[in-house]
């Protein structure tokens, strides 16, 4: 079993994976140290992600746009971000409480919505039209290098977003105004509000760069629609592995069932 597992990691396809995967986890991680360099916990990542990947999706399917599936994820997340910034920062509710409450709603809630607006209870794929795909690029000389150019080239032109954005963030955090006072706040926010910036608004600010923006939306919306299908399943099976888990175990022909709960708390899984 652990050759046939080693022969499917140590391929292109499976490096290929880890790059697409990665990338909207990467939008999470660079929304998460926005907010956290403000002083700004919130755990409701997961929910916010979930909530506006459906409506993405949906609003992609009415448009049959993938650009207009971004923008509107992009203003849920916005709304998702301003009720939990009113809760915490306005009416002093615990950001903790705010975020549960919200990954809540997002891993039942989204159920409920997609077979409200669709019928359908758990996967888009029958919804998916060639308007709503994200374009892929294929990156000159790249894609001709053997190794490298399949796994690196022909990625949605958001993975390769994802990746830029890692030094766009450095730049706003360490060489702008916006990023300083973002820096003040979080360390000092007595200090900050001493010298007259205003700590709930470059909160808000945070909390709304988190939540809306760089959240994993924007790629989590290009994970849904590239590859025509979204399950709402928190726990799952690893299938980038090729495996077809039915909750058996055992192996079953070139495929290797894997009980991997512990690997996939993951909304697009």
């Amino acid at each position: 079993m652990l050759e046939q597992i080693f022969s499917m990691i140590f391929t292109t396809s499976f490096g290929y994976s880890i790059i697409r995967i990665t990338s909207p986890i990467l939008f999470a991680a660079l929304a998460a140290v926005v907010a956290e360099k403000a002083g700004v916990t919130n755990i409701g990542l997961e929910g916010i992600m979930m909530i506006s990947a459906l409506f993405g999706v949906l609003f992609a399917y009415w448009t049959s746009y993938w650009w207009v599936g971004v923008i509107g994820a992009v203003v849920v997340g916005i709304i998702l971000a301003l009720i939990i910034g009113v809760f915490a920062l306005k009416l002093k509710t615990d950001i903790i409480l705010a975020g549960i409450a919200i990954n809540l709603v997002g891993s039942g809630g989204t159920i409920f919505l997609l077979y409200l607006f669709t019928g359908l209870k758990g996967n888009t794929a029958s919804l998916t039209t060639p308007g709503m795909l994200t374009p892929k690029i294929d990156i000159p000389i790249l894609e001709s290098i053997p190794i490298l150019g399949p796994i690196f080239s022909g990625h949605s032109v958001l993975t390769y977003v994802a990746f830029i954005l890692v030094l766009l963030v450095w730049i706003l955090l360490y060489k702008t105004a916006i990023g300083l006072q973002i820096r003040a706040v979080g360390e000092n926010s007595h200090a900050a509000d001493s010298v007259g910036i205003s700590v709930l608004k470059i909160q808000y600010i945070a909390l709304g760069f988190r939540c809306s923006v760089w959240s994993g939306r924007c790629l989590h919306v290009h994970v849904l629609l590239s590859e025509l299908e979204y399950r709402y399943r928190c726990w799952s099976w690893l299938h980038c592995f090729g495996c077809t888990g039915d909750g058996s175990g055992g192996t079953s022909g070139n495929h290797v069932r894997i009980p991997v709960l512990w690997f996939c708390q993951c909304p697009w899984q």
